[in-house]
């Protein structure tokens, strides 16, 4: 996720401690390996049909998801911004 603020104008981290990124990427895996799995299984017919795009918009959902379980540590300002986000976090 730490290459991503930088690339991407519409994202940054809120808080700038050590800690902050330690917990930012502990929630990350934990979002990747519980919910991503169940969400790639759930849209499974569109993953398969999309070649793989869907799976763009599922790791969008997930930094959603993070930004709003860590109390907006990771802001991102539109939601084109947030699926270029997903986009650069890959598969």
């Amino acid at each position: 996720m730490c290459p991503t603020a930088p690339l991407l104008p519409g994202v940054s981290f809120t808080r700038w401690s050590r800690g902050e990124f330690l917990l930012v990427g502990l929630v990350l895996g934990l979002l990747n390996a519980i919910v991503k799995p169940i969400l790639q299984f759930f849209s499974l017919r569109h993953l398969i049909a999309t070649y793989g795009v869907v799976v763009v918009l599922i790791n969008a959902v997930l930094l959603r998801l993070l930004s709003a379980i860590l109390g907006g540590a990771l802001h991102a300002a539109r939601v084109l911004t947030v699926l270029a986000a997903g986009f650069v976090v890959g598969p």
